[in-house]
């Protein structure tokens, strides 16, 4: 049982349970979360999942770009670097990423450079 409520004796233990939802809804808890919400650095396991791949693929344009000389894939690889430390919503971290990516696609197709 939790230190802070004061459960009287004889209480059944629907009673204290019930009690101790209430002070633990009082301070802010939802019903049925774990303590920490599954959220760390205010991403959840999704958008940290995406923000991996996303970065790992940042990081492969940038040597890409490195070895071939083409400098437009670097700024579109640090881009998908810097993305997860801006955006932390799982949706719009991949709808930015499929953006950049599109973005990429577009400057290859369309701009000569």
């Amino acid at each position: 049982m939790d230190d802070d409520v004061e459960v009287p004796a004889g209480t059944n233990q629907l009673a204290a349970l019930t009690k101790q939802l209430e002070a633990a809804q009082a301070k802010g808890a939802k019903p049925g979360a774990a303590a920490d919400d599954g959220v760390f650095m205010g991403m959840t396991m999704g958008s940290l999942m995406i923000g991996l791949v996303l970065s790992t693929v940042g990081v492969a344009l940038v040597r890409y770009a490195r070895v071939t000389g083409q400098w437009m894939y670097a700024g579109i690889g640090a881009l998908l670097f810097a993305l997860p430390f801006v955006i932390t919503d799982a949706l719009w971290l991949g709808i930015a990423g499929a953006g950049a990516f599109g973005l990429m696609f577009f400057l290859r197709r369309f701009v000569t450079f």
